[in-house]
């Protein structure tokens, strides 16, 4: 049986396989665009083509917003589980390794920092926010490269900036996920955006950021 462990408890030889398996997938041929990307860049299209559905464009709180396949909506968290998972077999079987697992990002524990120079690289730096350290660097061995991009103008590299969105200054703690799982019902009518039923899960401010933890630690080397 698989384990996600937490990445605190990771060894090194661990680290090394999961950004191993990462790479390799990325090199694995595409079933989307077969040809213009890889394996790893359909799963960062799919999750992007879910973002664009609906309508982004205008803002949840408006009764003409429509949710798209996977946010603003009670689908959220479910339909990412079912994407990480796809994502796991598909890493498990590009690496020829069954040991391959995602691991989980407990953002309460300072030892779980994931942005080592070992495993996902550091926040980026410079004019442009470039990731420069870790196997997902641009210049890295790899050369880690986005094929997949909101705009075509958008650069071929990795970029982070930390703490840039003023909603989300801090990251959710220890009572807020409890708070967050606590609340009931998870959602309720009208279903969609911040339009959720008072007191659901979605309504709640630790919902609201455990929903943008979620979908930040899926975007880690989009």
């Amino acid at each position: 049986m698989c384990v996600r462990k937490i990445v605190s408890n990771l060894t090194p030889a661990e680290k090394t396989a999961f950004v191993n398996a990462v790479l390799a997938l990325k090199n694995q041929p595409s079933v989307l665009n077969p040809g213009q990307q890889g394996r790893y860049d359909d799963y960062v299209q799919l999750h992007m083509s879910a973002m664009m559905a609906g309508t982004p464009a205008i803002d949840p709180s408006q009764p003409a917003f429509m949710p798209g396949w996977a946010h603003d909506g009670p689908a959220f968290f479910s339909w990412h589980r079912v994407l990480l998972l796809q994502i796991e077999n598909d890493l498990q079987a590009a690496s020829h390794d069954s040991s391959v697992t995602i691991p989980y990002w407990d953002w309460t524990d300072p030892a779980s920092w994931p942005f080592t120079n070992d495993f996902l690289g550091g926040d980026g730096t410079g004019r442009h926010k470039q990731v420069r350290t870790g196997p997902f660097a641009f210049k890295s061995p790899a050369r880690w490269t986005l094929i997949v991009k909101d705009q075509p103008s958008d650069p071929d590299f990795l970029q982070r900036q930390f703490g840039v969105d003023s909603t989300a200054q801090n990251l959710p703690a220890s009572t807020d996920v409890s708070n967050a799982l606590g609340a009931t019902p998870y959602s309720s009518p009208p279903w969609k955006g911040a339009a959720a039923g008072p007191g659901s899960i979605r309504r709640t401010q630790p919902g609201a950021s455990l929903c943008r933890g979620h979908d930040g630690q899926y975007d880690l080397t989009e």
